[in-house]
């Protein structure tokens, strides 16, 4: 529980672009997860998603950025 914790839970409480960008990215893990556990996973898709999921945690850490 370190100082990105706490700014993580301050920015959940706070911040409706960080919480969007948030409850995105782990929809994105999710569908991730399930594609990539699929027998004949789609490669083109599970790469598309890793993409989205990198840029929404960008987001992320530029919002929790100008916080510190």
């Amino acid at each position: 529980m370190g100082i990105n914790h706490a700014v993580n839970e301050e920015l959940l409480k706070n911040n409706y672009q960080y919480k969007k960008l948030y409850s995105e990215h782990a929809a994105t893990k999710e569908q991730l997860k399930a594609e990539a556990s699929r027998p004949a996973m789609d490669a083109t898709k599970v790469a598309l998603l890793k993409r989205k999921k990198l840029k929404l945690a960008d987001e992320m850490s530029s919002i929790e950025a100008a916080m510190l």
